[in-house]
C-alpha cells in the first residue's frame, strides 16, 4: 500500500469465522459485534467495525470480508509520520484482529503478514 491520511489506497482481507454457541451478534445494551484492528507498530487503534446481523440459531461459521484503508508510515528519530525520507522508503505494517461478540468477549487474535507500506 501506499502510505497517505487521506484514504488513496486500500487492502482487502478476508477472516473466516465459527462462532460455536450462536451469540456472535447478541446485542446487549445496544452494543454489536465489532471487529477491532490494532496497528502493532504502535499498539493503536487501527480501526473498528461493527458487524452487520449475522441471524443464528446455533453454530455459525463464515466469511467476512474487510478493506481498510491506508494509513502512515512510521518513522524512528522522531521524524514525522506521513513525512517522505529517502532514508526510509518502506514500513512494514502488521495488524491484530480480533472479533468481539456484543456480551464483549473476545476472539483468538490473529496477526497479519507484514503489509508492506510505500513511504514515498
Amino acid at each position: 500500500m501506499v502510505q497517505s491520511n487521506f484514504n488513496l489506497d486500500t487492502i482487502q482481507f478476508s477472516i473466516a469465522f465459527t462462532d460455536g454457541d450462536g451469540d456472535l451478534n447478541r446485542l446487549e445494551d445496544n452494543l454489536g459485534a465489532k471487529i477491532i484492528i490494532t496497528d502493532l507498530r504502535t499498539n493503536a487503534l487501527y480501526d473498528r467495525f461493527l458487524l452487520p446481523n449475522i441471524p443464528s440459531s446455533g453454530k455459525v461459521t463464515g466469511e467476512m470480508f474487510v478493506r481498510l484503508f491506508s494509513t502512515c508510515c512510521v518513522f524512528p528519530d522522531n521524524i514525522p509520520p506521513c513525512s517522505i525520507n529517502e532514508k526510509y522508503p518502506t514500513n512494514e505494517l502488521a495488524l491484530q484482529i480480533v472479533l468481539q461478540d456484543g456480551s464483549g468477549n473476545n476472539s483468538n487474535k490473529i496477526e497479519t503478514p507484514p503489509i508492506m507500506l510505500l513511504c514515498k
